[in-house]
């Protein structure tokens, strides 16, 4: 396993977020083109804003040396609603590795950094989604111990 180091994202680092965002974007153009596109316009600048502001949203980055070979865009969530148990966790919004370095324990690196986040600040699980589709994410998901709970349907009408 190459080690990364696992730092807090700045603004100067996008561009090379979008680069491998970019990557993992043509591979779900290219297995769902029903559902993705082309498009020079990968995030909303009011969506990336969000995760620079402070408000429990941040995006890590593993990084050797200069370069960063993967991010993750997560946020801390506390749910205190009626109907439902009172739970705090982390919700992964987004994490990818740039192609030349995936299977190299990069993102096993950026999900144990997230583990250890969620359990300093008071966590008791990490979320997310993931695209069935996608089998190496959910090889690795379900071997750091993910557990599926929905699953998101649907149905073509034309």
């Amino acid at each position: 396993m190459e080690e990364a180091i696992i730092v807090q994202a700045v603004r100067s680092d996008l561009t090379q977020i979008i680069q491998i965002k970019k990557q993992a974007h043509q591979y779900f153009i290219k297995v769902r083109p029903d559902l993705y596109c082309e498009s020079e316009v990968l995030y909303t600048e009011d969506l990336i804003n969000s995760f620079f502001d402070g408000n429990g949203r941040k995006i890590s980055l593993a990084k050797i040396g200069d370069r960063i070979v993967g991010y993750a865009f997560t946020e801390f969530l506390s749910i205190e609603l009626p109907m439902l148990t009172k739970r705090k966790y982390i919700y992964i919004h987004d994490i990818a590795v740039r192609m030349d370095f995936q299977g190299r324990g990069i993102a096993s690196q950026l999900l144990k950094s997230i583990e250890n986040e969620a359990l300093r600040a008071g966590a008791t699980k990490i979320e997310l989604a993931v695209h069935l589709f996608n089998d190496k994410a959910l090889s690795l998901y379900r071997g750091k111990g993910f557990k599926e709970r929905t699953v998101r349907m649907e149905k073509e009408l034309i």
